[in-house]
């Protein structure tokens, strides 16, 4: 049985980032679900959570976002300096779903973010330890050690967490 002194030290700035991003606040059914733009609530929710990631030095390698207009318009207004791939994969997907798009990520390691919904967000990030439900525009930090196309939630710790209260 390994003790204190012979386990192996983590390096955490080492360790690959996914952080897993909720969409900001949304109005209710236009014409359909896929269609709900953000309300002035979600976009400052929006524009703090980008303040926050600037302010903690957070920089992505790649931005993964589902198709729906919610999702692009939260991306749009953290005032990212790097473009975003909408993933068509990723509206209304399982945690399962968003393994499988993680490990296609177009980079093998860094720091990538992906813009999602609910309920797939919380069942992702409930697997790593995270026990409530992910709020609007909420972001948690997954470390893993493994590269993005062995992304495994089962292999993660939670990091940072941050959610805006405009």
């Amino acid at each position: 049985m390994a003790n204190a002194s012979t386990r192996r030290a983590i390096d955490f700035d080492a360790m690959n980032r996914v952080f897993i991003l909720r969409h900001a606040k949304a109005g209710q059914h236009v014409t359909n679900d896929h269609d709900r733009p953000l309300t002035d609530v979600g976009r400052q929710q929006a524009h703090i959570l980008g303040a926050w990631l600037a302010e903690q030095g957070i920089d992505f390698d790649a931005a993964l976002c589902s198709s729906s207009l919610r999702t692009v318009e939260t991306v749009e207004n953290l005032g990212l300096s790097l473009s975003y791939r909408i993933v068509p994969q990723l509206y209304s997907a399982s945690a399962r779903a968003i393994e499988s798009v993680i490990q296609q990520s177009p980079v093998d390691a860094g720091t990538i973010l992906i813009v999602a919904h609910n309920p797939g967000v919380t069942d992702l990030v409930e697997s790593v330890g995270k026990h409530d439900v992910m709020g609007t525009c909420e972001i948690v930090e997954l470390l893993s050690e493994l590269d993005f196309a062995s992304f495994g939630s089962s292999e993660c710790r939670i990091g940072r967490t941050f959610r805006p209260q405009p």
